[in-house]
């Protein structure tokens, strides 16, 4: 009788072991995805929190510390945007609600009064100085406050005065921000300023069509009307922006009968005079919104730049939008809804193609601010983070994606294998 031995080295693998491998993998390279870059430096924790208001054209971050006068320390800080260092600061003394914005000029900083009563909504703008912290004119009494239109040289801003009865649409007013004096009321709800800041437009409607009609800034006075607005299948036209010689107007189209879902493009338009002409399509301006608490999506953009904001309402707990979606279709129960929050999120792309050109940075604050020449990002919250824009980050955030997603294959291949270089030995009788 005789016997043989053959030894077959067969290096393989379970199905399981790759599969593994690979859902490590992917997991590895998406979880890194989806971080936001480090900063460039974060602030010490400050007390009521800190929201970012706007950069300046020398690289200072100008922030409002503990809204509603925490602990007596509401204040403007002006920062270093590439170290933190603060540079000056001015305490207020008075409370101020989490509300601010930057004039156009880089030079004043509107803050707003909270409401005195609960039966009233009058509040009050205050227009102050961030350099000598001095303020520009008497409060302006004001009913509501967003953020609004404001000229190009931070002179004359939109509000909404003179709520006269609960529900009933707010009158607006032109207000000259250097004396704090309301120069007139006026219909429309938006407008914008003109560059040289000597007229004002809105879009409104004579006998069924929509035209723009141009108003001059000192007394209100109408200097002219264009041709009528025609944008085919648009149920809504509004003003975008209004930039050298050209103004952008958006127009909403809802795809789908029945739906809150609808896209918003926009087009800007050659303005000589009152006359429009050369219709181009700004894609870098255009989106699509839905209803609230869903998705939505909004573009921006500054010279030689576009960016991408968007939000969606995400439950502190997996069940959270399941749950209140259920309660909704059975509201006769009343059962409570579960705690919810929204996630803000924004990247740079090219104006052009869409591209992106940076990470996505994610915000639960949804004080995320750009600053014009999108150099810099601020995010605000317990702390200020702030990061410095460079075309390198998207190469990092490539780099460390694939550096993640070879760990798992890396390991693989170091670690011992039962199977695999375990020789097979046949007998052959």
């Amino acid at each position: 009788m005789h016997s043989s031995e053959v030894v077959s080295q067969k290096p393989h693998y379970s199905r399981l072991r790759w599969f593994t491998v690979i859902a490590l993998s992917c997991s590895a390279a998406v979880y890194v995805y989806l971080q936001s870059p480090e900063p460039t430096w974060v602030s010490e924790e400050i007390p009521g929190g800190s929201k970012p208001v706007g950069f300046t054209s020398d690289e200072l971050l100008i922030s409002l510390d503990s809204a509603e006068n925490v602990a007596d320390k509401s204040r403007l800080r002006i920062r270093e945007a590439a170290t933190g260092k603060v540079v000056q600061e001015h305490v207020l003394g008075e409370p101020v609600n989490d509300f601010a914005e930057l004039t156009p000029d880089q030079e004043w900083v509107i803050l707003r009064t909270p409401n005195g009563l609960m039966l009233t909504n009058k509040q009050h703008l205050k227009v102050v100085s961030w350099r000598t912290g001095l303020t520009r004119c008497p409060p302006i009494p004001v009913d509501y406050v967003n953020p609004s239109v404001m000229s190009h040289d931070g002179r004359y801003k939109l509000i909404y005065f003179d709520q006269q009865k609960p529900n009933s649409n707010m009158n607006c007013s032109i207000v000259d921000l250097t004396t704090g004096k309301v120069l007139y009321p006026i219909t429309a709800r938006h407008v914008l300023f003109s560059p040289d800041v000597s007229q004002w437009v809105a879009i409104e409607k004579e006998n069924d069509q929509r035209r723009l009609v141009f108003h001059a800034i000192e007394d209100g006075r109408e200097v002219g009307r264009s041709a009528p607005l025609e944008i085919a299948g648009s149920k809504k036209l509004g003003l975008d922006r209004w930039t050298g010689d050209r103004l952008a107007i958006e127009a909403d189209f809802y795809p789908t009968p029945g739906e809150d879902i609808y896209d918003r493009r926009v087009w800007s338009f050659h303005l000589e005079g009152t006359q429009l002409s050369d219709m181009r399509a700004e894609p870098a301006y255009s989106g699509r919104f839905d209803n609230p608490g869903e998705t939505q999506t909004w573009w921006d953009a500054g010279e030689g730049w576009a960016a991408r904001h968007s939000y969606s309402r995400v439950g502190k707990h997996f069940f959270a939008d399941a749950w209140n979606g259920l309660i909704s279709r059975l509201s006769f129960f009343n059962l409570p809804h579960w705690p919810s929050a929204f996630l803000y999120q924004w990247q740079l792309i090219s104006p052009e193609s869409g591209r992106p050109l940076s990470p996505k940075f994610y915000s639960s604050s949804g004080q995320l601010l750009v600053s014009k020449d999108a150099r810099w990002l601020a995010d605000g919250g317990k702390s200020l983070r702030v990061w410095s824009l460079s075309p390198a980050m998207m190469w990092k955030k490539v780099f460390w994606m694939l550096f993640a997603a070879a760990i798992p294959w890396t390991l693989m291949i170091r670690l011992p294998s039962k199977r695999r270089g375990t020789p097979s030995v046949q007998s052959v009788l």
